[in-house]
């Protein structure tokens, strides 16, 4: 029913256009004409129309130079209001930027702006590499950048995304989809349309070729009602080219309608870059996009930038597209059935998602493939031998996946190949002779993984066939004794010992072997947080330990997230935030938490952690812009290297056993909340004056001396300033403060 509706409203607003230029005809504008069409309906259906189903990741946006892929950790977007199908723009375009509403309470989190289009950095990991294919030239090797970062299911991801998007439920299926669009009349019209050059002198026929889109790019199977999403989503995209009311050859109007459907089917809303699109400039100077000098698109790049939801199989009507660059987002669904149809592409990579399913059959159909990368995504099902039709192939990535049965010996036959990663699956058997045969070829096969470790290895591999076949622990303790010591490392039962002795577990199962600042010294660290401070009796555990990457240990809670969350950097997926308060915690405060080098917030407040924060962590740990960890029994001196950090926002240390002094504060000048008291802190108070963006400043309960300044009242906010509340102990001389 809603997609009648939808005909009857496309239909009115063609002829309201043509009416308010004073040029339709009256026939076209009829009673009986519009009773005509209306009986052509089918009003036997109902429907509702309910927000769109939210598809945003979960882990936080922040600014600098590392990337954000998730929501504001203080605020969080506000849902619009349910858009119905009937009110369907009929001029002006839609913007791409969505208004950022947000704003700051003083006594909340801040927050950070992505500034950088982030990129991924090669990891030293001894076994494995990729190599990327040039641009321009699709005949040139493939250059592919391998990351470790274990499968990670959709399930995981929270649901906390994009506004304002419709999602329609049918109540009934219809029958029978002939056009989504209204049914044109057969009585002539003479109304003029505004694009006579492309022969269309009438708005009839302009409605006509919107059909033509539909017909041609986008199965009228999809607005069957089975996929209320895609639907919506392809709905979304002709009103954009409605609004706008394209002028354009048909495969320009076609290659902008694929664009549209592109943003709304990966929720470009909330990508972390979408500079250009959605605008009234050309698609080819929308973030992301390469075309020709003809401009026609040939690539779609928006590696690491926060995509969700899934790929649009329409992306092969796009006839010289030859890179899908996809990696490292959050993708969901399956690999399109029509993939087949992009008969030009040369690579394809979308590893680093949450892609399911198996591999269709159609994409077998793509003789000129160079490197297909699907690695770190669910892909089930078995391996194909049909991998034999890709005889152009020279990179094929399919580790940390669900697929099932043997490696086919039909992998032999490609002689272009010069990498192959099927580690990290549920496959057994031997490795075909065919294939190791293959490595004994100079430049043929040069890398080549299974899961052929331990004493009962899944995948046999004879005469070291394969090029990862060997035991980590050993570098895996050299590494923790690296971030903790010797002692700590080797004495039993200690938090760090229980760490490496995890971990050395985790990898045998998981064969990680990256021991970047991101990959396995990150995921000791966040075991160790775990092992630290009593995880078993946390209230939330969140997700610690479990076979997903560490960055997925986290969950829910009633009010807010807990547990870890990650941000896209040049270092890989890495981990900025921490956030266990009130959660039960008790131990000793890790000091390895420096060693998490893209950290941007640490909330760890309402525990009960003791010892010491590292003196050195402001310098350690240079993104740092929340601190949090107040009503705790931490001791030792107060980290005045925090001062030195520039994009400090908050400092939350009150209510614990803190002694030391607190100068150098007035360097931190972007400080707005700075709450110690009820610690132990002595010295002089310094002059503020300097620190212009400050709202909050609580330094009762210590042991504090000297005066606050009379000018410093100046920055209060009933004079102009920024300062709301500052309040110290009542022996503390000062004017316009509160004690």
């Amino acid at each position: 029913m809603r997609f009648l509706i939808f005909k009857l409203t496309i239909f009115c607003l063609v002829v309201l256009r043509s009416s308010a230029n004073n040029n339709f005809d009256s026939n076209w504008f009829s009673l009986e004409n519009i009773l005509f069409q209306t009986k052509r309906l089918d009003f036997s259906m109902s429907f509702t129309t309910t927000q769109k189903p939210t598809r945003r990741i979960n882990v936080l946006q922040t600014q600098g130079p590392t990337k954000t892929i998730t929501s504001d950790p203080t605020t969080n977007p506000t849902d619009s209001p349910t858009k119905k199908l009937t009110n369907l723009p009929t001029t002006g375009v839609p913007s791409s930027f969505p208004t950022d509403a947000s704003s700051r309470n003083p006594t909340e989190s801040p927050t950070r702006a992505s500034t950088e289009f982030p990129t991924k950095k090669t990891t030293d990991s001894p076994i494995k590499e990729k190599t990327e294919f040039p641009t321009e030239n699709a005949t040139n090797s493939p250059t592919v950048t391998r990351t470790n970062s274990p499968t990670i299911n959709p399930t995981e991801l929270a649901s906390n995304g994009r506004t304002g998007l419709p999602t329609q439920t049918l109540t009934e299926s219809p029958t029978k989809v002939i056009s989504v669009l209204p049914p044109i009349s057969s009585s002539p019209t003479t109304t003029p349309d505004p694009c006579p050059e492309l022969g269309m002198r009438f708005s009839k026929e302009y409605v006509e070729r919107l059909n033509e889109i539909y017909g041609e790019v986008s199965d009228l199977n999809t607005f069957d009602g089975s996929d209320d999403t895609a639907l919506v989503d392809r709905i979304d995209a002709l009103n954009f080219i409605l609004g706008e009311s394209l002028c354009a050859d048909p495969a320009r109007m076609i290659q902008r309608y694929i664009s549209a459907l592109f943003y709304f089917a990966t929720d470009g809303e909330n990508w972390i870059l979408n500079s250009g699109w959605l605008s009234l400039a050309h698609e080819c100077e929308w973030e992301g996009i390469v075309c020709t000098d003809e401009k026609i698109i040939t690539r779609i790049n928006l590696d690491g930038n926060a995509l969700a939801g899934t790929l649009p199989g329409e992306v092969c009507g796009l006839p010289l597209l030859n890179r899908i660059d996809l990696d490292s987002n959050f993708m969901e669904g399956t690999i399109p059935a029509k993939i087949g149809k992009c008969q030009n592409l040369r690579n394809f990579d979308m590893d680093n998602n949450n892609i399911i399913g198996s591999i269709p059959n159609s994409l077998f159909n793509i003789t000129l493939l160079k490197a297909l990368d699907m690695d770190s995504n669910g892909l089930t099902g078995t391996i194909s031998s049909k991998f034999s039709n890709f005889l152009n192939l020279e990179h094929l990535s399919l580790y940390n996946n669900q697929f099932t049965g043997t490696i086919p010996q039909a992998i032999s036959s490609l002689k272009n190949l010069r990498i192959a990663y099927f580690d990290n699956n549920n496959l057994v058997g031997s490795m075909p002779s065919q294939i190791c045969r293959n490595r004994e070829n100079p430049g043929i096969l040069e890398q080549l993984t299974a899961d052929c470790l331990g004493k009962i290895p899944k995948v046999i591999c004879e005469n070291n066939c394969c090029v990862n076949c060997f035991d980590a622990s050993e570098e895996i303790i050299e590494m923790g004794i690296r971030l903790s010591g010797a002692d700590a490392v080797t004495t039993k039962n200690t938090p760090q010992e229980q760490a490496i002795a995890w971990l050395i577990e985790d990898t045998q199962s998981s064969q990680n072997a990256d021991f970047s600042i991101c990959g396995l010294q990150q995921r000791y660290v966040a075991a160790l947080l775990y092992f630290s401070l009593g995880g078993e009796q946390w209230i939330t555990d969140a997700n610690f330990l479990s076979s997903s990457n560490e960055c997925y240990w986290h969950i829910q809670g009633e009010e807010e997230k807990k547990g870890l969350q990650c941000d896209v950097t040049n270092d890989g997926l890495c981990i900025s935030r921490i956030l266990l308060g009130s959660n039960e915690m008790t131990g000793s405060f890790p000091s390895e938490i420096i060693n998490l080098l893209h950290i941007v917030i640490i909330e760890m407040d309402k525990n009960r952690i003791y010892g010491t924060i590292p003196v050195d962590i402001g310098t350690r740990l240079p993104l740092l812009n929340e601190v949090n960890i107040d009503v705790n029994m931490l001791s030792g001196q107060f980290p005045k290297s925090l001062f030195k950090l520039q994009d400090l926002r908050v400092i939350d240390l009150d209510q614990n056993k803190l002694t030391g002094d607190i100068d150098g504060l007035a360097e931190a000048t972007n400080l707005k909340h700075f709450s110690v008291y009820n610690n132990r802190l002595s010295g002089n108070i310094p002059n503020l004056e300097a620190l212009t963006q400050l709202e909050i400043v609580y330094l009762d309960g210590n042991n504090f001396t000297g005066s606050i300044e009379d000018s410093l009242c100046n920055n209060f906010f009933f004079n102009g300033g920024t300062i709301l509340e500052f309040i110290v102990d009542c022996d503390i001389p000062c004017s316009c403060c509160v004690c």
